[in-house]
């Protein structure tokens, strides 16, 4: 089937899909006809990911990966192995328990399964993929979230936008009150971000004393207005302030570029007196 895996790519990329429960499963591995909704999530997700939704589906099911040009075959061994033993047994079979026997005794990939609640695979995913002081994405995930974005923003069309958030004088603030008291207030920058972002928005930790937010299907007005949503809202909450970078995609194009260009504005904010939001299109007007 597949070898077994537990690197940080694939708990990020199945962590993110919380839309693949358990019920979920047990719909798209039955037999039609499906709500309509799930229909339309299947019918969408496949499009978009191609074999990689089936492979994401096994690994849910099984913290096995198989790689994406097999997986649709996979899977489809899954499925049919489970209608075959609903019929068999003459009852209802679990989407769980036909995915463990066909791995167990037909495909032989995984001889010795261990079953455990699936809050402790939940609880490994969060580990791998956040930060763990401050509950926020980390940096490799966020990279990982940041090019997921902007291959669906140039499948689709539409803007990503990055911002990139520095406490001002960190250190001055760590002298004064103590690292205890600056790891606090890091924990409650996390929170204040969190909290001016919506839902499709990625926060990460981006090393240090830096944040960084992910913005889909926002252009460069809406990002630069976001970061000074966030910049007031410290600012009023918080004993301290930040300085925002802002970059958006298009005009950049790679992960590497927007990053840079994200980076180079919140320079600019620093060096402008801190305590500001900088879009890189104003870099280029002076």
């Amino acid at each position: 089937m597949g070898r077994r895996r537990d690197s940080h790519r694939d708990l990020a990329r199945v962590e993110a899909r919380h839309e693949y429960d358990h019920e979920y499963l047990d719909v798209v591995s039955g037999p039609p006809p499906w709500p309509p909704s799930v229909r339309a999530h299947h019918d969408l997700t496949r499009r978009q990911l191609g074999g990689r939704y089936y492979a994401e589906l096994i690994f849910a099911l099984l913290h096995v990966w198989v790689e994406p040009q097999r997986a649709q075959v996979t899977w489809s061994a899954i499925t049919a192995h489970r209608a075959a033993l609903t019929e068999a047994l003459g009852r209802r079979v679990d989407v769980t328990v036909a995915a463990v026997d066909y791995a167990t005794h037909i495909s032989g990939e995984v001889p010795s399964p261990v079953i455990v609640p699936k809050s402790f695979f939940d609880d490994a995913a969060r580990l791998a993929t956040h930060d763990r002081m401050t509950g926020l994405y980390d940096h490799s995930t966020f990279r990982l979230r940041l090019d997921e974005e902007l291959r669906r923003a140039d499948r689709y069309g539409g803007s990503v936008s990055v911002l990139m958030i520095d406490v001002d004088e960190f250190k001055r603030f760590n002298d004064t009150h103590g690292h205890p008291a600056g790891d606090r207030v890091l924990i409650a920058l996390a929170r204040r971000v969190c909290a001016c972002v919506r839902d499709l928005d990625h926060v990460a930790r981006y090393g240090g004393e830096e944040l960084v937010i992910v913005a889909p299907r926002t252009g460069p007005d809406a990002a630069r207005c976001l970061g000074e949503r966030v910049r007031r809202s410290v600012e009023a909450s918080l004993p301290i302030t930040i300085s925002v970078g802002v970059a958006s995609a298009p005009p950049a194009r790679s992960a590497p570029a927007l990053i840079e260009a994200a980076d180079a504005a919140l320079y600019t904010s620093k060096a402008r007196g801190r305590n500001r939001t900088t879009s890189h299109t104003e870099l280029a007007l002076g």
